[in-house]
Order: structure tokens, then sequence, then C-alpha cells
């Protein structure tokens, strides 16, 4: 992160440690979207319900992020 954004970020949250710990918590969630989705992707393949062609890792990345880009998109509009 390079300093002018650590130093808006200091001014925005008056504590650095308090941004932080915000990332780390946004990360945190993604993470457990994440495997919930993995995991459901996942007991569909072995069920054969879901195409096994498909990484796991990849379909949940890519509705995560799909996901979080229409409710940025939402806000803008």
């Amino acid at each position: 992160m390079s300093p002018e954004v650590r130093s808006l970020l200091v001014v925005y949250f008056k504590d650095f440690s308090l941004w932080e710990l915000c990332q780390q918590t946004m990360i945190d969630r993604f993470q457990c979207m994440k495997q919930q989705i993995l995991h459901t992707h996942k007991r569909g393949q072995a069920e054969g319900t879901m195409r096994d062609d498909i990484s796991a890792e990849e379909l949940a990345d890519f509705l995560i992020n799909s996901y979080e880009g229409a409710l940025l998109r939402m806000q803008v509009e």
C-alpha cells in the first residue's frame, strides 16, 4: 500500500489499526463465502448434478466477483 493511500486511510479511520481490522474482516468474510460455494459445487459434482469440467475454485471466485461488482454498480447507478 502506498504511503498516500495509507495516510488517507489514517485520516478517514483516525487509526490505521481499525482499517487493518476492517480489511481482515472483509477478507475473512470473502473466504467464508468462497468456502460455502466450493462446498456446494463440489457436492454437486460428486452427485453428478454439476459439471466437473469447471474448476470449483474458479467458479466461486467468479460468482463472488460478479455479485460484488453488481452491488457496486447498483450503488453507482
